[in-house]
């Protein structure tokens, strides 16, 4: 919409012309593009300049890429340097690939390798692949193998991929055998067909060879295609009959 000053009062005129003043103003000292030095009188202008100079020294502070040294004073340039010096031993201390080791005086050179230290022995004692065990000292080394061999001995506990039998202390080993014996057998008295009947002793063999009997006369009492008659004793072949006779006859009838 545009406007017709003509139809303005001078007084109108004058607060027209005030509104754009403080509309440009403002855009100046948000250092906008749409800012128009020219319409700046002397205190105006001063209050930008101002403005202008404590943006550049906070994006001097934080690092940004649109901050002019030259613009800044000589308490500003110091205030500066230490913000990136300290911005740039954070970096370092958090492993940050935007680290400049060659700002760091020998105290935070010191801090800096302990960190990195740490954060290697703790990817170490989580087994991560990206460990590096050349930067372990004699006692990380140690707590890191430590670590190994109880994850080793928590995967051999539950049966899980990775473990490694051979790293298993006497008792840790005795006890993996044990759990496989007794994970075989329960395999064994379920019917599963990888069950290891070479693993089984004598009375576990006759247990396994009952389960598998009571299996298969419950199979044959619901006249399903795996039962083996051969399996059966007399009473259990007398009831099984029976059984099926009775399904034969409801059969019938319907």
């Amino acid at each position: 919409m545009s406007c017709d000053l003509s139809q303005l009062s001078p007084a109108e005129i004058g607060r027209v012309g005030e509104a754009i003043r403080k509309q440009n103003l403002g855009r100046c000292l948000a250092g906008s593009s749409n800012c128009d030095p020219t319409a700046l009188g002397p205190t105006d202008m001063a209050a930008v300049t101002a403005a202008a100079k404590r943006r550049n020294f906070d994006s001097c502070l934080r690092g940004g890429t649109d901050c002019d040294p030259l613009a800044l004073n000589t308490m500003e340039s110091q205030s500066v340097a230490a913000a990136l010096h300290q911005h740039n031993f954070d970096n370092c201390m958090k492993g940050a690939f935007t680290c400049d080791p060659t700002l760091l005086d020998p105290k935070q050179a010191a801090a800096v390798s302990a960190a990195k230290s740490q954060r290697n022995l703790e990817k170490c004692l989580g087994g991560a692949v990206v460990c590096d065990p050349t930067f372990l000292d004699l006692k990380q080394a140690a707590a890191v193998a430590d670590a190994a061999r109880r994850r080793n001995a928590e995967k051999c506990a539950s049966n899980s991929v990775g473990c490694d039998p051979t790293a298993l202390d006497a008792k840790q080993a005795a006890a993996f055998r044990e759990s496989a014996r007794h994970r075989n057998l329960e395999k064994c008295q379920s019917g599963i067909a990888f069950c290891d009947f070479a693993q089984l002793t004598s009375p576990e063999r006759a247990a396994v060879d009952a389960a598998a009997r009571q299996r298969n006369y419950d199979t044959c009492m619901r006249g399903l295609s795996g039962c083996d008659p051969s399996r059966l004793n007399g009473p259990q072949m007398n009831e099984v009959a029976e059984t099926a006779r009775q399904r034969n006859a409801l059969k019938l009838r319907k």
